[in-house]
């Protein structure tokens, strides 16, 4: 399959309440190393408050797209990347399950929510679950899956996967959760961030489980890892990987996961090859 890029020599900045968004087309969401757009930034991405970039998966396949860029900037907790509801779609009524491997059954007693790294919660109406937990806790790149029996539907999280090959500096947002439910909520998607350096003091990272306010579930937690060489970041930085809440005193739904890991370092200097 053909993938969309998008490609900037330079330094890329979004201002004045600029919004760009990423649309993904399908890819096998068995490979890791699969991704179905691409942003590449060959200087610094800086996002400016009030101002979004939006990475969108692919609603029934899950496909979804990488940026990659030399320095990440984001200055304001008003603004940054989100895929808010950008994951696996709900389903619609009562005759469409929630899509994704851990969508939610539908019909007319069901009112579940979709799973992801955590379970999504049953509603009143029945006693459906999404069908099951699912993704890489150390390489998260899957979408959250969709709410049962919502109408409009109720999308899981997309994902945010950023390989960034200097600094990250996070003074904004990450906003990979699912979306609330009219009945079953969506699952949080993932967040895969790798930099060199991690900086900031205000940024919020997080991959939570839509709420459902009514009868119905909420949506389990999604996945987060970022990896680092250097960090200084340490306390300042809001991160969840929460369950959504239900109404009516249901369950909430499963806690998801979140990965603090060492980004290999890259060797440096001459390379001789003898022949």
């Amino acid at each position: 399959s053909v993938v969309a890029t998008v490609t900037v020599g330079g330094d890329a900045v979004m201002t004045n309440a600029a919004q760009f968004t990423l649309y993904s087309g399908i890819t096998n969401a068995a490979a890791v190393t699969n991704f179905g757009a691409l942003l590449t930034v060959g200087g610094t991405l800086t996002i400016s408050t009030n101002s979004w970039l939006y990475p969108v998966s692919h609603p029934t396949n899950g496909g979804s797209p990488l940026i990659r860029t030399a320095n990440l900037t984001l200055l304001g907790t008003n603004g940054g990347i989100s895929a808010y509801g950008r994951g696996f779609q709900g389903g619609d009524g009562n005759t469409a399950n929630g899509c994704g491997p851990g969508g939610a059954p539908t019909g007319s007693s069901t009112s579940g929510g979709g799973s992801h790294a955590g379970v999504g919660s049953v509603g009143s109406y029945g006693t459906s679950y999404g069908t099951t937990i699912y993704g890489n806790s150390n390489a998260p790149v899957h979408a959250g899956s969709g709410g049962a029996r919502t109408a409009p539907s109720a999308n899981g999280g997309g994902v945010i996967r950023l390989e960034v090959g200097k600094t990250a500096l996070l003074n904004g947002m990450l906003n990979a959760n699912g979306s609330i439910g009219v009945a079953g909520a969506g699952a949080g998607g993932s967040i895969y961030l790798r930099c060199n350096s991690l900086r900031g003091s205000t940024g919020i990272l997080k991959a939570n489980g839509g709420d459902c306010n009514t009868a119905g579930g909420a949506g389990g937690g999604g996945r987060i890892a970022v990896y680092r060489l250097t960090d200084t970041t340490a306390g300042l930085l809001t991160v969840s990987a929460e369950g959504g809440a239900a109404g009516f005193a249901h369950l909430a739904g499963g806690k998801g996961s979140i990965v603090w890991g060492v980004q290999e370092q890259k060797a440096s200097g001459s390379v001789f090859f003898i022949r």
